[in-house]
């Protein structure tokens, strides 16, 4: 018989499985070329690589504030 934290990590696989096919729809639906504008540069690049650079600075920021939290509660 399954434990209940097995059904409750297979239950988070599943929906983490399902974001990432979200996801990667997503991604793919987009293919148009954009201009990125940022201060003096410029840069023309498909709309599903800006969405992946995104989503990677956003992954590591959440990260790195999720790191920064966990440090602060343990030194009071």
């Amino acid at each position: 018989m399954a434990k209940p934290q097995d059904a409750a990590g297979s239950g988070r696989l599943v929906f983490i499985a399902i974001l990432l096919f979200l996801f990667a729809v997503a991604v793919l639906q987009n293919t148009q070329p954009v201009m990125l504008k940022f201060l003096f540069w410029s840069v023309s690049m498909p709309r599903a690589i800006l969405i992946l650079i995104s989503a990677l600075f956003g992954l590591i920021f959440g990260i790195f504030l999720s790191v920064r939290a966990k440090k602060g509660k343990g030194a009071k």
